[in-house]
C-alpha cells in the first residue's frame, strides 16, 4: 500500500514537472513573437525600385534621403531569394509580381510593346513566363498582383528608364496582370552614356514628371531607374558611387513629388552582388509608424519577405489579397530601429553561406573516416581493436556535432571571420571530452549528448528560436525556406535525439515505471515543442513524431507490435492534426503559422490549395535528394549498418529482443523513413537520424567486441545492470 502510494505521487510529480513546462514554454514562445499592428490603406502607393542597394550602402555612402526616410518611417531588411542560383532583375520583379518564387528564362525577362507616355503596356512573354512556372506547382502565378488590383478596380503604372536600345521593361513583370497588360507605362531612355551627368539629371527629371503624370492615372505605381552595378563599376560603366547617389536623388525627388495621403515603398528585389543578402525595404506614409516592418509569414522583428510584397501593395490600397498567395501583408512596430541588427542578420546569414557547405562536406567525409575504421575494429582482429578508444571518441564527435552547431550559434557567425569550421571542430572536442567522463552505462556519453541536446532545443524554441536562425543545422533567412520554429534539419536533430536519450535511460534505470512515466511526459513535451503554433509550429513534426512515439511507447511499455498498435499511432495523430488545425483557425489570421495558412486557404478553394502544397513539397523531396551533399551521409551510414546486419550478425547480440536499446534502435528506422516520406526536407531529416542510429549502434558493436576479444573492460562492468521488471507488470 505504502508503495503504490509512493509511486502514484512519483506520477503525479512527473504529471506536474510535464505541466509547468509545458506552460513556461507556451507562455515564453507566445511572448517570444513581436507584437505589431497594420497600417490604414492609402490613397496611392509607389514602389520604388533601388535595386542593387546594400547595407552598406545604407551604412557608409552619401544617401541623405534615404536615411531621412528611414528616420520617419518603418525599416526592415527582406530576403529577395528567387529559384535561380544567379539574380536578375527580371526575376526579382517577376517573384514580386507572382506572389510566389518564379524562374525567368533570359528569353521571357523583358519584352514588351508600346508603353511610352502613358500608353498601355503589354508583356508579350507573360504566357511564356506563365507556361514555364506551371509545373512548378506555385500557389499563385506570374501577374496575381495585377491580377488582383484589377479585380478590385485597381490601375497600375510603371515608370523606367532603359538604356539606349534596350528591349523593354522588367518591372512590368510586377505590375502585369496574368495577360501581360500594365495600365499605363513611361518607359524613359536614359541616353548611351549612362554616366554623363547631364544627361542623368534630365533623365531624372523626366522621372519624377512621369510619377507625377502616372501617379494621376494609377493606383499603384511602380518606378525603377536599374540596376545598381557591383563595385568596381562592372555593368554600366558607371561607377557604384555615382550609381548610388543618383538613386538617392532620384529618391528624394520622388519622395518630395507623392501626395500626402500615399504611400512610398523603397525597395531592391536584386541583392547588390551575385551572392545573395537580404536588402533594405523603408515604408512611409500616413499611418505608418515610425520603426520595424514586420511580416507575419517571418515572424522576425525587422525581416519580410519578397513574397509578402504583393499582398502588402493589395492591402495597402484598400484591397482584399487572394488567400492562395504565400506571403503576407507588412504590420508594423513602433520604435526606434537598430540599422546594425538587420545588417548583422545580413552578414550573418553571407557568413553561413560560405561555410555551409565547407563544413557539411567535412562531417560527411569524418562519416566516412569513422565508419570505415570503425569496420576494420569490428573484424575483431587484437590489433584493431585497440584503436576502439579512439573510434568511440570519433563515433561520439559526430553525435556532438548537431549540438555544437547550435550552440556555436550563441556567438553571431559574421564574428567568426572565417573560422567557423575550427571554432565548431573545437567546441565539437570540447563536448565530446566532457561527456566521456560519464560511465553509467556502456552509451551514457551518447545520453548525456543526446538529452542535452533534447534540452537545448525545446529550451530553443521556446525563446524565439534563435540558436537556428543562420546555424549550420537551422535556417538562413537568405534561403527564404523557413524563418521560425523549427526546421527540418533541427526537427530530424530533435526526433532522434529524444529517441536516442529515452531509449538508453530507460534501459540504465531501476524503476522501469517511473522510467516509463519519464520517457512518456519528454514525448509529450517534444511533440507539443515542435508542433505547437507559438514554438516549433512545424505540423511536418507532428506527422513524423507522433506515430512514431505512440508506437515505440507501447513497446518499451511491454505491448507487442501490431496492426492495432498502428491503428492506435495513427487515431492519435490524425486527433493531434485536428486538435492543432482547429487550435490554429481560432487564432487569427497574422498570427497564424503554415498549417493554419493551409487550412484558411484550402477552405477557400476547395482543397486546392492543399494538393498545390502536396505536389510542391513531393517535387522538392526529389529535388533535395538528388542535390544534397547530406545523402552522401545517409549512404555511408546505411553501407555501415549494412555491413553490422548482413555480415558480423551482431544485431542480435547488442540489441536483445524486448529491450530497451533495440526498441530505441527500431524507432529511429521509423522516423528516418516516415521523416523522409512527410517532409519537403525529406532525406536531410532521415540523414539526421542517421547521425544518432550510426553511434549508437557501432559503439554497442564496439563494446561487444572488446568484451569478446578482452581487450577494453566496458564501463558497464563498474555497475551490473539491474533486472528489469517483467513486461507483463508494466501497466
Amino acid at each position: 500500500m505504502v508503495n503504490a502510494i509512493s509511486q502514484r505521487r512519483r506520477f503525479a510529480a512527473v504529471a506536474a514537472a510535464t505541466a509547468v513546462v509545458l506552460g513556461v514554454s507556451l507562455w515564453s514562445g507566445a511572448r517570444s513573437q513581436p507584437a505589431d499592428r497594420p497600417a490604414p490603406a492609402a490613397s496611392k502607393v509607389v514602389v520604388f525600385g533601388f535595386s542593387g542597394l546594400s547595407w552598406d550602402d545604407v551604412q557608409r555612402a552619401p544617401v541623405p534621403n534615404l536615411r531621412a526616410l528611414m528616420a520617419r518611417g518603418a525599416v526592415g531588411a527582406m530576403t529577395v531569394r528567387t529559384v535561380s542560383a544567379t539574380p536578375t532583375l527580371a526575376e526579382g520583379y517577376a517573384t514580386l509580381g507572382a506572389g510566389a518564387r518564379v524562374q525567368v528564362a533570359a528569353t521571357l525577362s523583358s519584352t514588351t510593346t508600346s508603353g511610352r507616355d502613358g500608353q498601355p503596356l503589354v508583356v508579350d512573354t507573360a504566357r511564356g513566363l506563365i507556361a514555364a512556372n506551371r509545373g512548378r506547382h506555385l500557389a499563385t502565378a506570374p501577374g496575381a498582383l495585377g491580377d488582383a488590383l484589377h479585380a478590385d478596380g485597381r490601375r497600375t503604372a510603371i515608370v523606367e528608364t532603359t538604356s539606349a536600345g534596350s528591349g523593354g521593361a522588367p518591372v512590368a513583370l510586377a505590375a502585369m496582370d496574368r495577360a501581360g497588360s500594365v495600365d499605363a507605362a513611361w518607359v524613359i531612355g536614359a541616353g548611351s552614356d549612362a554616366g554623363d551627368r547631364a544627361t542623368a539629371t534630365h533623365s531624372g527629371s523626366m522621372v519624377v514628371a512621369a510619377v507625377g503624370d502616372a501617379l494621376s492615372e494609377a493606383d499603384v505605381v511602380f518606378v525603377d531607374t536599374g540596376e545598381i552595378p557591383e563595385a568596381g563599376g562592372q555593368g554600366t560603366g558607371q561607377p557604384r558611387e555615382q550609381a548610388v547617389g543618383a538613386g538617392d536623388a532620384l529618391l528624394g525627388a520622388v519622395a518630395a513629388r507623392l501626395p500626402p495621403s500615399a504611400r512610398l515603398i523603397v525597395l531592391s528585389v536584386v541583392p547588390p552582388a551575385a551572392p545573395w543578402h537580404l536588402a533594405p525595404v523603408v515604408v512611409v506614409g500616413p499611418g505608418v509608424p515610425h520603426g520595424y516592418v514586420v511580416s507575419p509569414s517571418t515572424r522576425r522583428l525587422g525581416l519580410v519577405s519578397l513574397t509578402d510584397m504583393a499582398p502588402e501593395i493589395v492591402m495597402s490600397v484598400g484591397a482584399k489579397p487572394p488567400a492562395a498567395m504565400i506571403g503576407r501583408p507588412f504590420r508594423y512596430r513602433a520604435g526606434r530601429p537598430d540599422l546594425g541588427r538587420l545588417a548583422g542578420l545580413d552578414r550573418d546569414g553571407r557568413a553561413r553561406a560560405t561555410t555551409y557547405f565547407p563544413i557539411a562536406l567535412g562531417f560527411v567525409v569524418l562519416h566516412g573516416l569513422v565508419y570505415l575504421a570503425a569496420a576494420w575494429v569490428l573484424t575483431g582482429r587484437r590489433r584493431a581493436v585497440r584503436l576502439s578508444a579512439l573510434i568511440r571518441l570519433g563515433l561520439l564527435a559526430i553525435a556532438a556535432f548537431p549540438l555544437a552547431t547550435f550552440l556555436l550559434r550563441i556567438v553571431p557567425p559574421a564574428t567568426l571571420h572565417g573560422w567557423a569550421a575550427v571554432a565548431l571542430a573545437a567546441l565539437d572536442a570540447g563536448l565530446v571530452l566532457a561527456v566521456s567522463r560519464a560511465r553509467f552505462h556502456v552509451l551514457a556519453p551518447l545520453f548525456v549528448l543526446s538529452a542535452s541536446t533534447v534540452a537545448v532545443l525545446v529550451v530553443d524554441v521556446a525563446s524565439g528560436a534563435r540558436l537556428q536562425v543562420n546555424s549550420i543545422l537551422g535556417y538562413a533567412p537568405l534561403t527564404a525556406d523557413r524563418f521560425y520554429g523549427i526546421g527540418g534539419t533541427a526537427l530530424g536533430v530533435l526526433v532522434a535525439s529524444t529517441l536516442v536519450a529515452t531509449a538508453i535511460y530507460l534501459d540504465w534505470s531501476r524503476r522501469r515505471r517511473d522510467a516509463l512515466a519519464w520517457v512518456g511526459a519528454t514525448f509529450v513535451v517534444v511533440v507539443v515543442a515542435a508542433g505547437a503554433s507559438v514554438l516549433g509550429a512545424k505540423v511536418g513534426s507532428i506527422l513524423t513524431m507522433v506515430p512514431v512515439f505512440v508506437v515505440t511507447f507501447a513497446a518499451l511499455a511491454g505491448f507487442r507490435p501490431s496492426w492495432k498498435t498502428i491503428a492506435v499511432a495513427l487515431g492519435v495523430t490524425v486527433a493531434v492534426v485536428a486538435a492543432a488545425g482547429a487550435t490554429e483557425l481560432l487564432r487569427p489570421a497574422t498570427a497564424r503559422s503554415h498549417l493554419g495558412e493551409l487550412l484558411g486557404t484550402s477552405n477557400n478553394s476547395g482543397g486546392g490549395t492543399l494538393a498545390t502544397v502536396i505536389a510542391r513539397k513531393a517535387s522538392t523531396d526529389v529535388r533535395v535528394f538528388l542535390e544534397t551533399v547530406w545523402s552522401w551521409l545517409a549512404l555511408i551510414v546505411t553501407l555501415f549498418l549494412a555491413y553490422l546486419l548482413v555480415r558480423d550478425h551482431r544485431f542480435v547480440r547488442i540489441l536483445p529482443r524486448g529491450s530497451a536499446l533495440r526498441v530505441g534502435a527500431l524507432a529511429l528506422v521509423g522516423a528516418g523513413v516516415l521523416g523522409l516520406l512527410v517532409n519537403d526536407t525529406g532525406i536531410i531529416i532521415t540523414s539526421l537520424v542517421l547521425v544518432y542510429l550510426g553511434p549508437y549502434l557501432a559503439l554497442l558493436a564496439l563494446d561487444a567486441t572488446s568484451r569478446h576479444v578482452g581487450a577494453v573492460p566496458a564501463p558497464t562492468d563498474m555497475h551490473p545492470p539491474v533486472k528489469a521488471e517483467p513486461a507483463s507488470s508494466v501497466p
